[in-house]
């Protein structure tokens, strides 16, 4: 309990969250070393660690999903009018990149500079723009808008892709379906991002009987292990520098307000993905985590309602999963994505 940061508000910056229409979920702040880069409804700002504002960077189509950063001179950020901007270290757009369609993922970025994200509407795709700013290919690998969740860059240069037709690992650069772990043949039904391993990944998902799992996969696409879980629509699988991972999931809908029976569930995974201690906290459409230095949860909860109002709260859990410490803002708004900067010793919420 002595390594446990406690929470002190050190001041606030007032912006209009962005969302996933989907999942309700809020854009994440990009942690810089000089401060925050975070979209607030009408384009991108930047903010110092005082909560100053250092730039504004306007967007008539709006800024969507979170900004990422390519280089230290350089943030990505996609828009409403299915492009992707690179904006300069002063808040200036440099160069846009023109989709055929829009983007329903976060952008991932790569050592060398590519990017990937998912693409499309009806029939999702992996796609890949190289470091020369060209569209190097669009692989169809989702039906039914499936490609949503963060996708994950594995070591071995390969890409998984959490869907709901499956989960699905790719050859990064040139686009190959490697191995397929699809509902035509498992109804494998994803509902959280992979976490990968050295020989194998993790992914949370509905199975053909309609029970909730975390489901163990080898790199050939073979199911090796699930456990099950208690019912949920969506969750978040994070690593912890302890060793195994975090759950987090929700049974709230993504379209509806909580229900007095809903809740937010919390778990400590060991490495193979098993589930070991669980807590409950009181349910929020969106649940914004973040691991810090030492393990522990970080939870940001967040509900609007119809007439404006707002819920929320701010958790921290150990790594045996125990609550130590609740913040609730004053007056009542949400809390939603939360980032530690670089040291680990300051939290940046929206």
């Amino acid at each position: 309990m002595s390594n446990m940061k406690q929470i002190t508000k050190k001041w606030s910056f007032p912006i209009n969250s962005v969302y996933s229409l989907t999942y309700d979920l809020i854009s994440h702040p990009l942690i810089l070393s000089d401060g925050a880069a975070i979209l607030d409804g009408t384009g991108l700002i930047k903010i110092d660690f005082e909560g100053n504002p250092l730039w504004h960077c306007p967007s008539s189509w709006g800024f969507w999903g979170s900004p990422v950063l390519l280089n230290p001179d350089c943030i990505v950020c996609a828009s409403g009018d299915n492009s992707i901007h690179f904006i300069n270290e002063v808040g200036q757009v440099v160069r846009t990149i023109n989709l055929p369609t829009s983007i329903t993922t976060e952008i991932l970025v790569g050592n060398s500079g590519d990017l990937w994200f998912g693409m499309g509407g009806g029939n999702s795709a992996l796609a890949r723009i190289d470091v020369d700013g060209n569209l190097s290919y669009e692989r169809y690998i989702s039906r039914d808008y499936g490609l949503q969740h963060p996708m994950t860059l594995a070591p071995d240069q390969t890409i998984w892709a959490a869907t709901s037709n499956g989960l699905i690992r790719v050859e990064a650069y040139s686009g190959e379906i490697l191995t397929r772990e699809d509902s035509d043949s498992h109804n494998l039904v994803c509902i959280s991002e992979a976490l990968v391993f050295s020989d194998d990944a993790i992914v949370a998902a509905i199975l053909p009987d309609h029970s909730c799992a975390i489901v163990r996969v080898s790199i050939d696409g073979t199911i090796l292990q699930k456990y099950l879980l208690p019912p949920l629509w969506r969750a978040k699988l994070l690593n912890s520098p302890q060793g195994g991972a975090w759950l987090i999931g929700s049974t709230v809908s993504p379209w509806d307000s909580p229900k007095d029976s809903d809740y937010i569930l919390i778990s400590r995974l060991a490495q193979n993905g098993k589930p070991g201690m669980m807590a409950n906290a009181s349910a929020n459409r969106a649940i914004e985590p973040s691991v810090d230095s030492i393990g522990n949860l970080w939870l940001g909860t967040y509900t609007s309602y119809a007439n404006g109002s707002e819920a929320g709260e701010l958790l921290i859990y150990d790594d045996a999963a125990t609550l130590c410490s609740r913040w609730v803002s004053d007056p009542p708004a949400g809390v939603g994505s939360t980032k530690f900067d670089f040291q680990g010793d300051k939290l940046v919420c929206i």
